[in-house]
């Protein structure tokens, strides 16, 4: 599994959790925060199998994360890749919009149990 955190303003929970998966014996690419999805899909090219995790706890805004997930989705879901949604923005997350490689995590212990 490669853990890549992204997409937050607030960088101690990315490196917390950064820090959790690490802890696990996984590899992880640390991005930092708001790392635009255009950039992830050159990531694809170099791996074969990744796990993008998102930390939103403020952006995006309870009003575009549906938005935001589903450009995820459209942009980087394949049979290889999983997107995983973590923070306090989860909750207003549709879920008729996520499908089988997306998870929503409703704490950082769920996630790091998942890993």
């Amino acid at each position: 599994v490669l853990s890549l955190p992204m997409n937050e303003i607030h960088e101690l929970g990315l490196m917390y959790l950064n820090y959790e998966i690490l802890s696990k014996g996984y590899k992880t690419i640390y991005l930092g925060e708001s790392m635009p999805i255009e950039n992830l899909k050159d990531l694809k090219k170099h791996f074969d199998a990744i796990v993008f995790v998102s930390y939103l706890t403020v952006q995006p805004d309870k009003e575009s994360v549906n938005e935001y997930v589903s450009q995820m989705k459209f942009e980087l879901e394949d049979e290889t890749t999983q997107l995983w949604y973590i923070g306090r923005m989860v909750g207003y997350i549709n879920p008729t919009i996520l499908s089988e490689n997306m998870s929503v995590f409703q704490s950082i212990e769920s996630l790091v149990a998942a890993v």
